[in-house]
């Protein structure tokens, strides 16, 4: 009793799946089509080139590769490709190309090792180094800057502490320049070739077709059989499926159909588009000429401006008796300076901000500070009474 509903479920299964097969043959002849396609399933001779390249042609001649099958003709040709291409590898090793650049790779090693490390670094650059903590040192000790007295013993201190850390970052890098030039850089010479054409001729002449036929195997029957519709041009997404030549390679030229066309377009752009992208393109460089012009005047401008802007900071500052205070000095009191004008409201906080950038741009002259117990005047006060005199 079972077996009989068993055998009876298999007949059903195997009717209905040919009436599915066969509304489809008939939906597919009977149905509207799009122009240029012709039809949903593949022809026999169609499916014999997609299971072999992977790719199917139409009845006007036109090829289609489908991504989604790579045919064994596709994957045989890449690895004869790669194999090829890893004999190549391993042909270097009689190139004399390769040892000229082993020689050429540890010789820069050994003068990195020898002469920046050793010679520049160390041999010249000792002497150098305590030349200049000396002729420091005499500068110092000209100038009488307070504490000169310790600058040579200082100058030596620093002189011992550089040649220290001279001859051993020297003595480390001949080392590892030397290391380098002798064995790792004959070494990877040795062996990159070897790696590299063993690398290809596993993994790209051997694995990938191996993989492309495994898949073709799979997936190219299961498509050619029931897979559809069939390729056409309005069907080509460019990615999924692609327009080819008959070698299976992406087109490199038009037909001439599609050149004649190509051609009577382009001198129709000519005649009735260009004049008007030449009348834009005259007037965008029109107008750049016009505003290089303007930014030079304005440029000349700025600077006749900031000239005489320099030229009077310069004359107020000669008719002061002080002398210039340092940016350094500046920068350290400016803080100071900022609260001060921010105390007394009749400065506005713009013109705080617009002083400041003044004092920075040009230090004022400070005279010396007052002696102990001397009355002092308010500085904001004086500063707003120069303000009102100049301004009156």
């Amino acid at each position: 009793m079972t077996i009989t509903t068993a055998r009876r479920c298999w007949s059903l299964a195997i009717l209905a799946a040919l009436a599915f097969l066969t509304a489809g043959h008939l939906s597919a002849a009977a149905g509207p089509e799009a122009p240029g396609d012709e039809g949903y399933f593949l022809t026999a001779m169609q499916k014999g080139q997609l299971i072999w390249w992977g790719r199917i042609r139409d009845s006007a001649g036109r090829w289609y590769d489908v991504w989604i099958c790579p045919g064994y003709t596709g994957p045989a040709s890449y690895a004869w490709e790669h194999v090829r291409k890893s004999g190549e590898h391993f042909h270097r090793y009689v190139e004399p190309a390769k040892y000229r650049s082993l020689a050429e790779h540890s010789g820069d090693c050994f003068e990195w090792a020898f002469q920046d490390c050793i010679r520049d670094f160390v041999v010249e650059g000792v002497p150098a180094a305590w030349g200049r903590y000396m002729d420091h040192a005499a500068e110092r000790t000209r100038r009488r800057v307070f504490g000169s007295i310790v600058s040579y013993p200082w100058a030596v201190m620093e002189g011992v502490f550089d040649t220290t850390f001279r001859v051993t970052g020297g003595l480390c890098g001949m080392l590892l320049g030397t290391t380098t030039g002798a064995t790792i850089v004959p070494v990877w010479n040795a062996f990159d070739s070897g790696v590299a054409g063993t690398a290809v001729f596993v993994s790209q002449g051997i694995v990938l077709p191996v993989c492309g036929w495994a898949w073709n195997t799979v997936a190219s029957p299961v498509l050619a059989t029931v897979g559809g519709p069939q390729p056409a041009p309005s069907r080509v997404d460019g990615f999924w499926v692609r327009r080819v030549d008959a070698s299976g390679r992406a087109r490199t030229e038009l037909s001439s159909g599609e050149l004649s066309a190509a051609v009577a377009w382009g001198v129709l752009m000519l005649t009735e588009v260009q004049p008007s992208l030449e009348r834009s393109a005259a007037l965008a460089k029109e107008t750049e000429a016009k505003i290089a012009a303007l930014r030079q005047d304005m440029t000349r401008e700025q600077q006749r401006l900031r000239d005489e802007a320099d030229r009077r900071a310069s004359q107020l500052r000669d008719a002061s008796d002080h002398p210039v205070t340092s940016p350094a000095t500046l920068n350290r009191h400016a803080g100071q300076i900022e609260k001060a004008l921010n105390k007394d409201g009749r400065i506005s906080p713009d013109d705080v901000r617009t002083i400041m950038e003044l004092l920075r741009r040009y230090p004022p002259p400070l005279p010396p500070p007052p002696p102990a117990g001397l009355e002092k005047t308010d500085p904001v006060r004086r500063g707003v009474e120069i303000l009102e005199d100049v301004t009156r």
